[in-house]
C-alpha cells in the first residue's frame, strides 16, 4: 500500500532533474547558514501519516504534499498556522503572508492551474489564487496554494511525479521571496532563470545576489532581439497585443538559448544569435527540465499535441 512516506520519497529520488534538486541550498543561502540542514527535500521528521512538508519549513511557506479524506492528492506551497512548543504565536508568519500577498498581486500568471484552499478544523475552502485574506491569518488555519490530483496514491503515475517537481519549481521564485529578508524593490527581479533584464550592456555573467545567485542581463541585448525577432513568441506564435490591445504591446519574455549559470566569466552575448522571444508559458515549460528544453523541442511539443488522435 503507497503512502505519504511512498510519495515523498519518491519525489526525493527523481529531484535530480530538476530545480529543486538544489533546494536546500537555497534554503541555505536564504537563511545564512553554513550548510544545509538535509540535502533531501523531504527528511523523515518532516513526512507524517498524512502530509509531507520540506525538511526546515514548519515556521516558512513550506513545500507541502497531502492525501485528504476526499481521496485527493495535494502539491504545492502552504502556510500552516499552528502553535507549537517552538513557536507559542503565529505573528512570525505575518511579514511572510505580507510578503505573498505582495508577490501574488503583482504576478498573477504563476499561479496558472493552481487553487488557493483555507482549512480549519473540518470546514475547507478554494478559491482562485489571490492575496490571502487575513481574516483567516489566525492559529488552527491550514492556507494552501498549489494543485489538486483527484487519485488515489497508489495511482500516481511517473508523469505526476514529473508534474509534482515541475509545479514545484514553478514555485521557488515565490519560496524566495517569501523567505527572504532582504527588501526587494522590483519584484520582476523575481522571475524565471534564463528571462533576460537588467543593465549590463551587451556584457553577461556578472553574479550578484538576491538571497540566491541570479546574473545580470543586458537590457540593450535584450532590445536588439526584441527589434530583430519582433514580439511575437518565437516557439507558438502568440502575441500579447493581439490579445490584450495596447497594454500588451510591446511585451514578451526573452529567453537565453545558452544557460548562464553554466557561465563563470562575463563574455559577449549576441542578441540574434543567443536570444530569443518567448510567451511566459513557452518560457515556463523549457524550464520544466534540468537543463532546460531547447525551443525545437517545446515545438515538436505544440505539434504533437495538435495532432488528432487515432
Amino acid at each position: 500500500m503507497v503512502n505519504i512516506r511512498d510519495v515523498a520519497e519518491r519525489i526525493n529520488e527523481l529531484a535530480a532533474r530538476f530545480k529543486m534538486d538544489d533546494f536546500q541550498y537555497v534554503r541555505k543561502d536564504i537563511k545564512k547558514k553554513k550548510r544545509p540542514g538535509s540535502r533531501k527535500i523531504f527528511s523523515k521528521k518532516s513526512i507524517f501519516e498524512t502530509y509531507a512538508y520540506h525538511s526546515g519549513g514548519s515556521t516558512e511557506i513550506q513545500y507541502n504534499i497531502g492525501y485528504g479524506k476526499d481521496g485527493e492528492f495535494r502539491y504545492g506551497l502552504a502556510f500552516s498556522l499552528e502553535t507549537r512548543r517552538s513557536m507559542y504565536d503565529i505573528s512570525i508568519f505575518e511579514p511572510k503572508v505580507e510578503r505573498f500577498n505582495e508577490f501574488v498581486t503583482r504576478n498573477p500568471h504563476k499561479f496558472s492551474g493552481m487553487w488557493l484552499w483555507y482549512c480549519i478544523d473540518d470546514d475547507s475552502e478554494y478559491e482562485e489564487v489571490k492575496s490571502i485574506d487575513w481574516s483567516s491569518v489566525q492559529s488552527g488555519t491550514f492556507i494552501f496554494v498549489g494543485k489538486f490530483l483527484d487519485k488515489e496514491l497508489v495511482q500516481l503515475t511517473a508523469q505526476d511525479y514529473e508534474e509534482v517537481l515541475g509545479t514545484f519549481d514553478e514555485l521557488l521564485d515565490v519560496y524566495r521571496y517569501v523567505e527572504s529578508d532582504s527588501t526587494v524593490e522590483n519584484i520582476s527581479d523575481f522571475r524565471l532563470p534564463e528571462e533576460v533584464s537588467g543593465v549590463d550592456v551587451f556584457r553577461e555573467g556578472f553574479v550578484r545576489q538576491v538571497s540566491v545567485n541570479a546574473y545580470e542581463r543586458s537590457q540593450e541585448a535584450r532590445q536588439r532581439c526584441i527589434a530583430y525577432y519582433g514580439t511575437n513568441c518565437s516557439i507558438c506564435g502568440f502575441s500579447f497585443a493581439q490579445v490584450y490591445g495596447q497594454v500588451g504591446d510591446g511585451f514578451i519574455h526573452v529567453h537565453h538559448l545558452k544557460s548562464l549559470s553554466e557561465v563563470s566569466d562575463v563574455y559577449e552575448v549576441d542578441p540574434i544569435r543567443d536570444l530569443r522571444p518567448v510567451c511566459p508559458n513557452c518560457h515556463a515549460i523549457i524550464h520544466r527540465r534540468k537543463p532546460p528544453y531547447s525551443i525545437e523541442e517545446i515545438k515538436d511539443f505544440l505539434l504533437q499535441a495538435s495532432q488528432p488522435e487515432d
